[in-house]
């Protein structure tokens, strides 16, 4: 009975994630291998680089892929102990939106530019509830002064054309919340915002996340943005994990090379110099990975084992681990 609590615990697990696509250049291998957890009422946040898989994670666990180009899907996405991957489309459209929604990366693209944002909205309502519009304009009406739309009742009969970049980001949270779903999935909710409305939105994903007892699903390249909300994080370099612990620990003490990287980049981190320090290189193709570690030909550290065999996870502490031939011991010498 001790372990089915403790199971219980957590409302998303994903195991051994493998996503590949097919491309013109060949097999692209967006997610590789890749497993993490996120517990009820917890902020996981999805760290790295652009092209480092955090995206195509998140997009595969509301199974928004689409074949083609998509042509590999495996492992486990285990939501309330039921796998994702299994269920067919109908069952997933009657967990999207209901059980788990997502704020995506550009919110004016998001929004239908055609129907007022009271009417997208209201559509939700109609699919998992089956209100009319006229019954969910109360509820929505209440939803989007709690997200902090001054005058909701103008505001949803509006287009989004005729608000602004912060109004339509709410407008999107709104519409994520309206059915209080379980986990929330935000990608990036603050990248074409100003510094003011980053702030904003910040902390309403906070209060969303302890009022509503939501678990948040953070998508980011910005380390600064993850420190406000991210209990836990995980790093993802070109579809790898190689690194994941308590966001206290990581921050206090990163241990893998590119971990350190990002945060040696930070603007803090650069000692008031004009040019920022940055990583040398860039992120490989998906559809040509380099052998060994996937980061070595950027690793300051890289020894001749990281350029010919992938590293093990090795798991320092209960609040930290990594996939780094450094921390591997005696491995090393094998």
């Amino acid at each position: 009975m001790k372990s089915n609590i403790q199971n219980n615990n957590y409302l998303l697990e994903i195991e051994n994630l493998k996503v590949y696509f097919s491309t013109v250049l060949g097999t692209a291998y967006a997610v590789d291998d890749i497993s993490f957890k996120i517990r009820r009422g917890q902020a996981v946040a999805l760290v790295g680089e652009s092209g480092c898989g955090k995206t195509v994670t998140a997009l595969s666990i509301l199974r928004l892929l689409h074949t083609p180009p998509l042509s590999h899907l495996s492992g486990r996405i285990k939501f309330e102990g039921r796998d994702l991957i299994t269920l067919s489309e109908e069952e997933m459209r009657r967990v999207r939106g209901r059980h788990i929604s997502m704020v995506f990366q550009e919110p004016m693209s998001s929004l239908n530019p055609v129907f007022r944002v009271g009417d997208q909205i209201a559509d939700v309502m109609k699919m998992h509830f089956g209100m009319t519009k006229e019954e969910s304009f109360g509820k929505i009406e209440k939803v989007m002064e709690w997200v902090g739309i001054t005058d909701p009742h103008m505001r949803l009969r509006q287009y989004p054309y005729e608000l602004s970049g912060g109004l339509v980001q709410r407008v999107m949270i709104a519409m994520a919340v309206v059915c209080e779903p379980k986990l929330l999935i935000a990608d990036e909710p603050t990248t074409a915002l100003d510094v003011t409305i980053q702030a904003e939105i910040l902390k309403l994903l906070r209060r969303i996340k302890h009022e509503k007892e939501m678990s948040v699903l953070l998508i980011s390249h910005d380390l600064s943005v993850v420190a406000r909300i991210a209990e836990w994080v995980v790093v993802l370099y070109a579809g790898k994990k190689v690194e994941e612990g308590s966001s206290t620990v990581i921050y206090a003490k990163p241990t893998h090379p590119y971990t350190k990287a990002l945060f040696d980049a930070l603007p803090a981190k650069s000692g008031g110099k004009k040019r920022l320090n940055t990583i040398p290189g860039s992120v490989p193709l998906t559809t040509e990975p380099p052998k060994g570690c996937r980061f070595h030909p950027r690793c300051p550290s890289a020894m001749h084992i990281c350029e010919v065999k992938e590293p093990p996870w090795i798991q320092l502490s209960p609040e930290q681990g990594n996939a780094c031939w450094l921390y591997a011991g005696e491995e090393i010498k094998t």
